[in-house]
């Protein structure tokens, strides 16, 4: 069964694939874990998808509707593949265990985020290509021009649809602590332009390496400023995964 997630009663656009499992029979849970075997073909099957392929088991006979959940691919990433290496040799069926933490109605976000996934991993592959051009453009002695061109690079990693969203715990970080920073970096380094004292409050590798090279008698000021910019778009290009 295909999904939609809706907000505000409006479409996102943001899918997920359920399996939906019935069971008569009252769901244990051990240290918050419960056992269920589920047909392997249906784990092969379900890394046929980038779509996030949601596994629900559902107590039929529990008076409070709910059901639990698991997102099949990442748990065969992230736990099958290191507890049980061998079970695609598996016939029949594979043991997989179920967070008892993982329960609807009560975790929608979590849910949401889940279906985030192709998003993201479309973000990080833009990440990836537009951060490989801004290296080609700026190998070598860079010009004015260049930086402009980077500048107009790493508005598009920002503009990324839900790459830096509060999807991600470390988007917000990425965007304030690297691409901000790189993006003004670039920007002045295109208009040959000294930041104000505000704008250096937003260049963290800037604002420490002033006082460093500041004392360096072989650089004029201009040359001062241009280097310290450079190092901190250097700094960020390094640090974007």
């Amino acid at each position: 069964m295909e999904l939609e997630l809706f907000k505000n009663k409006n479409g996102t656009g943001q899918l997920l694939l359920f399996q939906i499992k019935g069971t008569e029979k009252d769901i244990i849970f051990k240290d918050g874990l419960s056992s269920f075997d589920i047909p392997t073909k249906t784990l092969l099957y379900s890394e046929q998808f980038i779509t996030p392929f949601i596994l629900a088991i559902c107590p039929i006979n529990d008076d409070n509707r709910v059901f639990y959940y698991i997102w099949i691919q990442e748990y065969i990433k992230s736990v099958l593949n290191f507890d049980n290496p061998k079970w695609r040799e598996n016939k029949t069926t594979t043991r997989i265990k179920i967070l008892q933490a993982n329960i609807m109605p009560g975790n929608e976000t979590h849910l949401f985020h889940i279906s985030h996934f192709p998003q993201r991993l479309y973000g990080a592959c833009e990440v990836a290509r537009n951060l490989d051009t801004i290296r080609y453009i700026l190998d070598g002695e860079p010009a004015s021009h260049d930086y402009e061109e980077t500048a107009k690079k790493l508005q598009r990693i920002l503009n990324i649809p839900g790459y830096l969203s509060d999807q991600w715990e470390r988007g917000e970080f990425i965007r304030s602590q690297y691409l901000q920073p790189a993006l003004l970096s670039a920007q002045l380094l295109s208009a040959q332009k000294e930041p104000n004292g505000s704008e250096i409050k937003n260049l963290p590798i800037y604002k420490s390496g002033i006082r460093f090279i500041s004392k360096c008698t072989w650089m004029n000021e201009k040359e001062q400023v241009n280097a310290n910019l450079r190092a901190q778009l250097s700094h960020a290009l390094e640090c974007v995964p």
